[in-house]
């Protein structure tokens, strides 16, 4: 088993996001932090990417329950039984998780198989410490549905356009609801190219780092979304990215006054 040194410094390698940032303001250390953010992801049902360490390779799952008095959590197996072999055999898990905009990630020892009300699962330690990043320079405002911001990305299906969902200075996520730019995409994967059509203020042509991939019911049907990263944003794009998204909290605050 790792030691808490080891723990802390591979996560702060692990959030490229921010760089060489100190990350010790971010960190949940008690049991009680610990528990009550497992639970959160729990209560939400959460998508959870899980990296392998050995690998690289990426399962998608949702953590099931967390049994403190046993000092484990419990997690879904893949539908991919060589994917979920590769984690049983797997030393280090390195998880990663966004609800509500938020970066929680943490890493755990080997898991193990194991039954949880009579299903197949994974059983995994309680991690002693995660991080929990919500920082207000990457806030995030929701896209509208008319007059959408929307992104040209290249993938195996070619050259399309895909709604965003929200937009921050730090990335975009965007739906993919017919799964047309890969099917096997994976965290840090990088899309080249894309063109980001940003109305009343042109368009920003830049490269994307995938930090996250999860399933969303929308109505009665299932998607994927995709949480991404830009790489290298010049001033100037920055400036009309944040441009746009104080326009979209002014429209906003204007239509919470109307309603009341």
């Amino acid at each position: 088993m790792s030691n808490k040194k080891d723990t802390v410094d591979e996560l702060q390698d692990s959030f490229k996001t921010l760089g060489k940032e100190d990350l010790s303001k971010y960190r949940l250390s008690t049991p009680k932090e610990v528990e009550r953010t497992f639970k959160e992801l729990i209560f939400k049902k959460e998508m959870v990417t899980v990296r392998i360490g050995e690998t690289g390779a990426t399962l998608l799952t949702t953590i099931l329950d967390i049994i403190p008095e046993k000092g484990m959590f419990v997690f879904d197996k893949g539908q991919n039984q060589h994917t979920n072999t590769q984690l049983e055999r797997a030393n280090r898990l390195y998880f990663d998780a966004n609800p509500n905009q938020v970066e929680v990630r943490f890493t755990s020892d080997k898991a193990a198989s194991a039954r949880y009300h009579g299903e197949a699962v994974f059983a995994a330690p309680i991690p002693p410490m995660l991080y929990r990043v919500q920082r207000r320079e990457f806030f995030r405002v929701d896209t509208p549905i008319l007059n959408p911001i929307t992104c040209q990305i290249s993938g195996s299906n070619g050259v399309k356009l895909y709604d965003l969902f929200d937009i921050s200075i730090g990335g975009i996520g965007i739906n993919d609801p017919h799964y047309q730019i890969d099917n096997d995409l994976s965290v840090y994967d990088i899309l080249e190219d894309c063109v980001l059509h940003i109305p009343d203020y042109g368009d920003v042509k830049i490269d994307l780092e995938i930090r996250s991939i999860y399933e969303k019911r929308r109505n009665v049907k299932q998607i994927r979304r995709l949480g991404l990263a830009y790489k290298e944003l010049s001033n100037i794009h920055m400036t009309a990215i944040q441009r746009y998204i104080n326009k979209r909290q002014l429209e906003k605050r204007a239509h919470e006054l109307d309603l009341d």
